[in-house]
């Protein structure tokens, strides 16, 4: 697991670092709550990746000569 990533999403999931800014603290999940949710987050992330990636191949194959 890349530590830094995983470093801050516990600053801004767990321990609240973004609460100025209107995220709130989860400091009352365990540890593998948090590990299911970050893992979740990270495939979603790759899905749309994936699609983003899909959709600029068929612009690049329509689009005219």
């Amino acid at each position: 697991m890349d530590r830094p990533s995983r470093e801050a999403f516990l600053a801004v999931v767990r321990d609240g670092r973004l609460v100025a800014r209107g995220m709130p603290s989860f400091e009352e999940l365990g540890e593998s709550e948090l590990a299911d949710i970050r893992q979740y987050l990270r495939s979603e992330a790759r899905k749309l990746r994936a699609a983003q990636a899909g959709a600029g191949e068929v612009r690049r194959a329509s689009a005219p000569p």
